[in-house]
């Protein structure tokens, strides 16, 4: 049924679906939708046995999807389960093809709403002070990421949702300091 939905909606011109799968997974899946084989496919099966995601109706689901739907997009929502392998794999994937940025700039945003997220249900609860630690270079309240500055970076985020309530102290130390 799924898969007829696709169908429907891939025909009528959509091309981006939404999975509950990792990002680094469902870039995976974006890799083999390009490639000549599906040794991609097959390590993400290995890599997912024993759940439900594992099973040879998805490993249909997703041939079907490439014969007939080859301009499909995949969009992981959910955490990376797999990060140990598809999530490592990804990363490994992005250094080998010198796009580092790219997972900077995923990595730096998901900081900033994960902290959002976090701050905000304590809000709901109390008005509450918290305290943050982090690395330099996510604390800069007018900074940019670190791999290219396409993107501001985390405190600069939080800086721009809560204002003055966001502080930052740069506690780095240098090397003449030392003993």
């Amino acid at each position: 049924q799924e898969l007829e939905h696709w169908e429907e909606l891939y025909a009528a011109g959509a091309r981006d679906l939404f999975l509950e799968d990792g990002y680094a997974s469902a870039q995976l899946l974006n890799q083999w939708m390009q490639a000549e084989d599906d040794t991609l496919l097959n390590e993400h099966f290995k890599a997912v046995q024993g759940t439900m995601g594992g099973s040879e109706v998805y490993r249909t689901f997703y041939k079907q999807i490439k014969q007939n739907c080859p301009e499909t997009v995949f969009h992981g929502t959910d955490i990376e389960h797999m990060y140990r392998s598809l999530g490592y794999q990804y990363l490994t994937y992005l250094t080998a093809e010198g796009k580092e940025a790219e997972a900077d700039v995923y990595r730096e945003n998901c900081m900033a709403e994960n902290f959002m997220r976090e701050l905000d249900a304590l809000d709901a609860e109390k008005n509450t002070d918290v305290m943050g630690i982090y690395g330099a270079v996510h604390t800069a309240l007018d900074g940019m990421n670190y791999e290219d500055g396409t993107v501001p970076c985390m405190a600069n985020q939080l800086y721009q949702k809560y204002g003055e309530r966001i502080v930052s102290k740069d506690l780095r130390i240098s090397l003449k300091d030392l003993p």
